[in-house]
């Protein structure tokens, strides 16, 4: 996303706004406040496993600053997607994982599921396997009043 305001281009490039997962509130990839055009090079990707019905990645965004990599495993199934995360390192850490939805999609918390209607009237839920320790929340902070920062948000606090 493009705009002129400093605080909301990097609001738009943060972790936090796209759909994965931050450790201890930290950006996979630095965001220098005085320059818009550029982050910095911390992470690096790789395909670990793919099929027609599976996709495995990983990344070293946490890598430098915390020892964490995070892999994530999408798996098909017959009711939906499985999206699993492993996160591996040293210590204890603060784990969010964010999800944006389309604009016509709301957000409904039942428990610890959020619910996604779909405009064919069904509801994908998205739930985490482990709910020990989580929360659910129906924003990400406070964006600033832009109609991309309004997009339906929701994340899950895990204390690991």
């Amino acid at each position: 996303t493009y705009t002129a305001d400093p605080e909301s281009r990097n609001l738009f490039r943060s972790t936090a706004s796209q759909n994965t997962v931050r450790v201890d509130g930290q950006e996979i990839s630095r965001i220098p406040e005085d320059d818009l055009f550029r982050l910095e090079n911390d992470v690096m990707c790789r395909v670990i496993a793919q099929n027609d019905s599976m996709w495995e990645v990983e990344h070293s965004g946490y890598a430098k600053h915390l020892g964490v990599i995070h892999r994530r495993r999408f798996e098909k199934s017959a009711t939906g997607w499985l999206i699993r995360d492993t996160l591996t390192g040293p210590g204890g850490h603060t784990l969010e994982w964010f999800f944006t939805s389309p604009p016509a999609a709301r957000c409904k918390p039942m428990g610890r599921v959020c619910g996604l209607p779909s405009p064919t009237g069904q509801t994908s839920k998205l739930c985490p396997r482990s709910t020990r320790h989580t929360s659910l929340f129906t924003t990400a902070g406070s964006p600033p009043p832009t109609a991309a920062a309004n997009l339906p948000r929701f994340r899950l606090v895990r204390s690991a």
